[in-house]
């Protein structure tokens, strides 16, 4: 009597963890999920933003970038990488950087 006791003790036991178990890894989907559909909202925002900054004529290089990689309801315009960045300058000049001597 008592063993059998003992085996259901322990089977109730068993039971339990394996419900916690089995809702820690819904939970685990569940967040895998929700940080999916984040990640494609912001996507989608810096689309957007992008677009806007294109149509608004305050277009930076990465959005025209952007705008020949991508090509929903946007004209492609064909031409060579390196005219994107000219006349644009980089954050700073490392050739600047090594001959003023400073290490900031």
């Amino acid at each position: 009597m008592k063993r059998r006791r003992e085996e259901r003790e322990e089977e109730a036991a068993w039971l339990e963890e394996e419900k916690a178990r089995a809702s820690r890894q819904q939970e685990e989907e569940q967040h895998a999920e929700w940080e999916k559909k984040a990640d494609e909202f912001h996507l989608k925002q810096a689309h957007e933003r992008s677009k806007i900054r294109i149509n608004e004529g305050r277009a930076k290089p990465i959005d025209m970038l952007a705008k020949n990689l991508i090509s929903d309801d946007m004209d492609i315009e064909m031409s060579e990488p390196y005219k994107i960045f000219r006349g644009s300058r980089p954050p700073f000049s490392w050739s600047n950087r090594f001959d003023s001597g400073s290490q900031t």
